[in-house]
């Protein structure tokens, strides 16, 4: 009995405590810190989507470039934009069905009684090999006078992710603060999807962040589209085309007109030309003696009797021989004119290719009689 008094009591006073306490005030040691608002703060980041070249033509094959401008918006609580990376998607299905975003669709219809018809383009479901990436990387973009080197992960089959370094710092409240430009080409005649001759395509920021405390993250997504023109289905004419394996025929016509006319004139003139040679050979023998005898008589004492003989014997003996030769020699002249004339005409018509040679030698013999 005493051990049950003992623990009744307990439990009454263990009541009586506790009573007391929960009908008291609690207090708080420690003094109470005010509560302030914070200040508000917003990130916002701006990118857009533009083709700075399309094909004149643009079916497949074709290579257009893609113009991504990155830019800021308004930041509270910071003052800057830090991009990192920025992804592109090739090719997006247009529309698809709730529960089966893969299905296409352009009305509610389509996808059932409880599966509506959404828009997909924005989360860019794949589309099928539509578009590739052709690279060829060029930018405008800087930090403090260095040039941003982007690099292209293509391992996603669908997503380029373009990386920067070092990261683009965008200063706020900046739209259009540099630009990137790359290639993409056609690699389909048309797109799967519910616009088979359209392609959609679209650009946002993957890591971008400003400068608040603590940090924000921006996430902007823009689209674009590129159409495909509708390439023609030939249709084949059979148009021959004559191959002439030519029979030759050539048909000539040659007039060949020889005029040989051979003048013969032979004019002999006998020229007699004595040539007349005298040989005069006289003989003359003339002897001539005289003899003179003289006598005179003298009376004189002295008796002179000269005694003079003249003898004169002159001996002449000429001889003159004179031979006269006529010869007589003709000299004759013969002066012969031969005139030939041949006139060869020729006139060929083939009606493919004919060559026509007529080759033709007249023989002249003239012979001058005198």
């Amino acid at each position: 009995m005493a051990d049950l008094r003992s623990s009744r009591s307990v439990t009454v006073l263990t009541a009586l405590v506790l009573g007391l306490l929960i009908s008291l005030p609690l207090r708080s040691t420690a003094e109470e810190t005010p509560v302030t608002n914070a200040a508000p703060q917003a990130c916002s980041g701006q990118v857009s989507i533009s083709y700075a070249f399309v094909e004149e033509f643009n079916t497949i094959g074709s290579i257009d470039r893609v113009r991504v401008t990155l830019g800021a918006g308004s930041i509270q609580g910071g003052t800057e934009l830090s991009v990192q990376e920025v992804y592109f998607g090739l090719d997006c299905r247009n529309r698809g069905c709730v529960g089966n975003l893969d299905r296409d669709c352009l009305i509610d219809a389509d996808c059932g009684p409880d599966a509506p018809c959404i828009d997909t383009i924005l989360i860019c479901r794949d589309d099928g090999p539509v578009a590739a990436y052709r690279a060829n990387i060029t930018s405008d973009c800087d930090v403090g006078g260095t040039a941003v080197t982007w690099t292209a992960d293509t391992s996603s089959p669908n997503r380029v992710v373009f990386s920067a370094d070092p990261p683009l710092v965008i200063p706020a409240s900046t739209a259009t603060f540099c630009n990137l430009e790359f290639d993409v080409e056609k690699i389909s005649l048309q797109s799967n999807d519910s616009t088979p001759l359209t392609i959609e395509q679209i650009v946002g920021f993957d890591m971008a962040l400003c400068n608040t405390d603590p940090p924000l993250g921006a996430s902007g997504v823009s689209s674009g589209s590129l159409e495909i023109d509708v390439t023609p289905t030939p249709t084949f004419t059979s148009t021959p085309t004559a191959t002439n394996t030519p029979t030759e025929t050539a048909t000539a016509t040659a007039t060949a007109t020889a005029t040989a006319t051979a003048t013969a004139t032979a004019t002999a003139t006998a020229t007699d030309t004595p040539t007349s040679t005298a040989t005069a050979t006289p003989t003359a023998t003339a002897t001539s003696t005289a003899t003179a005898t003289a006598t005179f008589t003298a009376t004189s004492t002295p008796t002179h009797t000269p005694t003079a003989t003249s003898t004169d014997t002159p001996t002449s003996t000429p001889t003159n021989t004179a031979t006269a030769t006529a010869t007589s020699t003709p000299t004759a002249t013969a002066t012969a004119t031969s005139t030939a004339t041949a006139t060869s005409t020729a006139t060929a018509t083939a009606t493919f290719t004919a060559t026509n040679t007529a080759t033709q030698t007249p023989t002249f013999t003239a012979t001058p009689s005198f």
